[in-house]
């Protein structure tokens, strides 16, 4: 299997408030997330860090992927809250938080936030998530194109994230066979590129490396508007 990583700042953010997290425990096992954080000054790279870093307590021997992930997203909440409840100039800082756990040709993922998780299978692009915002919900519901959807004025107000208070995740578990792309993006990537375009830019062949930093040229290349994150594996 094939992994690789990349993040970028873009052209209109201060700093860069994305992370993402990248193990191999084993042969073909993987566990892969993109945090992007929110809040003001360096409270969204805090939060997004703390989300992270609680990733690195996930044991891959277990029966249960998906109820170990939230028991990890629920402790980084807490994490969150208590460095709010340390420095209350912290206060409003929160995070995405999106992973996915590789074993034995199955997908286990957790999701909060608009961060997303892509599949693409026999050239085709399937869109795995649904963002926790309200165009995302008027999209699933039929009242709004995909294309309002991504230009919506709402599309960055989250509906859910890591440290805001009570959060559910999704969940969900898919199979990844041979020759099939998974991708992890911040929504630098997928609020500036359609959907198409990825499709079309995963499914143009070569190295893994060379179609992420493609997705990231184009994500630049439209105005680069936000930090940009895209986590690939090719199986």
């Amino acid at each position: 299997m094939e992994v690789f990583s990349l993040t970028h700042q873009g052209f209109k953010r201060a700093d860069n408030q994305d992370r993402f997290f990248v193990r191999s425990y084993d042969s073909g096992i993987w566990l892969l997330a993109v945090a992007d954080g929110m809040g003001g000054e360096a409270a969204g790279d805090q939060a997004a860090q703390c989300a992270i870093e609680s990733l690195e307590d996930f044991n891959p021997v277990t029966e249960d992927p998906i109820a170990q992930l939230l028991t990890l997203y629920k402790q980084a909440s807490n994490n969150i809250y208590e460095r709010v409840r340390e420095n209350n100039h912290l206060s409003g800082m929160g995070t995405t938080l999106t992973a996915a756990f590789l074993k034995e040709e199955k997908v286990y993922w957790a999701h909060v936030g608009d961060s997303r998780i892509y599949l693409l299978t026999g050239g085709v692009l399937q869109r795995i998530t649904w963002d926790h915002t309200l165009p995302d919900t008027l999209l699933k519901e039929g009242d709004i194109t995909p294309e309002e959807a991504r230009n919506h004025p709402a599309q960055n107000m989250l509906l859910q994230c890591v440290g805001c208070g009570r959060f559910k995740a999704s969940t969900g578990i898919f199979r990844i066979n041979k020759g099939d792309l998974l991708l992890l993006s911040s929504d630098g990537l997928h609020h500036e590129v359609p959907e198409k375009v990825i499709q079309d830019l995963l499914d143009s062949g070569g190295s893994l490396e060379n179609r992420l930093q493609a997705l990231v040229k184009a994500a630049l290349d439209a105005g680069g508007r936000d930090n940009i994150t895209v986590v690939g594996a090719l199986v």
